[in-house]
């Protein structure tokens, strides 16, 4: 049996999100309106939430995992395995809604190192992303 559960994002967890966000050095969170439904929040055993992650559909075989968080607050030991289980219950996900690949970006190699680990390829190095707001 696995350390964590998951359930779904609910409006209140949206406060925890930005705090998590800052404390990890995110010089701007998402705002509530950014983010796709259904997004899943991943808790311990024992309720307290650990991460976060958001699968946006594109209406092609591609999805994009993004705005991936923990809480910084938890302990290594409860954050650990916590990242996989995430990236592969959205990985279920995804291909039940017929997804058959998922791309993410990210600065952090930390978190590529996680998800090489769960089978996510490195595609583009030195790459910028850019937002235009509209």
């Amino acid at each position: 049996m696995s350390k964590f559960a998951w359930r779904p994002l609910e409006t209140g967890d949206y406060g925890m999100l930005q705090t998590w966000w800052s404390e990890w050095g995110w010089p701007s969170a998402p705002t509530l309106d950014m983010l796709p439904f259904g997004a899943l929040v991943y808790v311990k055993e024992t309720g307290t939430p650990v991460y976060a992650g958001f699968l946006y559909e594109t209406g092609t075989s591609i999805g994009w995992l993004e705005f991936v968080v923990c809480n910084k607050q938890a302990s290594v030991e409860d954050r650990r395995g916590g990242l996989d289980y995430l990236v592969e219950t959205l990985g279920t996900v995804a291909k039940f809604r017929g997804i058959k690949s998922l791309f993410t970006s990210t600065l952090s190699q930390g978190f590529v190192n996680s998800l090489k680990k769960t089978g996510f390829d490195v595609s583009d190095v030195n790459m910028t992303n850019l937002v235009k707001i509209l």
